[in-house]
């Protein structure tokens, strides 16, 4: 014999739980909502000095941010870049702090920077998509630009192609240099120190 006030019991808890089911998804689906309303602080811009870079060469790249009207920053935040291939696997970043602290940055402003990186040995060749972003090291924070959003407020902002080592400038380092030293935040950056005097040679490119 089935007993009825068990049933009942059960019946309340599976309303309580239905109930507070539909109370996240209605929450969650608010926060979402209000995060897709928040204003965009800036639209960004990346340009390199050239279209087609060869693996392992130098390559200069220019950040703009044009700051919109209303925006404002409670904090410095950082500028990621990540460049990828058509797969959204990672080729290599660039996280670095803005030339001018976002602090710093006055509505309608414009800031714009320029930075030289090199581009890594990585085994492939092609075209690569460029995405940036601002966020916070502290929590992790993003935030909203104007900009075509790829994903979790990453934005692509350009492409470049990516040439053979062999298109380079190989460079043949005689007399005067220092090892070879790596960035342990970054192992595809690498640099070498000179002494007083220090030659190389090249073909002519």
């Amino acid at each position: 014999m089935v007993n009825s006030f068990n049933v009942y019991r059960c019946a309340a808890r599976s309303a309580r739980l239905a109930a507070a089911l539909i109370l996240v998804a209605v929450t969650v689906a608010g926060c979402r909502q209000k995060e897709q309303d928040m204003p965009a602080v800036a639209t960004p811009t990346v340009t390199f000095s050239r279209d087609r870079v060869a693996l392992g060469s130098p390559v200069k790249v220019t950040y703009r941010f044009q700051v919109a009207a209303n925006a404002t920053f409670d904090r410095d935040y950082w500028v990621f870049v990540h460049v990828l291939n058509p797969q959204g696997e990672a080729l290599w970043n660039d996280d670095h702090l803005p030339a001018t602290p976002t602090t710093q940055w006055k509505p309608g402003q414009t800031v714009e920077y320029t930075r030289t990186v090199f581009v890594p040995n990585y085994p492939y060749i092609g075209e690569a998509n460029v995405r940036i972003g601002l966020y916070s090291q502290a929590d992790g924070k993003r935030l909203v630009l104007a900009a075509p959003e790829a994903s979790r407020r990453e934005y692509t902002v350009a492409k470049v192609e990516l040439l053979p080592q062999s298109e380079n400038v190989f460079l043949i380092y005689k007399d005067g240099w220092h090892p070879a030293e790596v960035d342990a935040a970054n192992p595809n950056s690498e640099w070498q120190w000179t002494q007083k005097r220090a030659a190389f040679s090249f073909r002519n490119p």
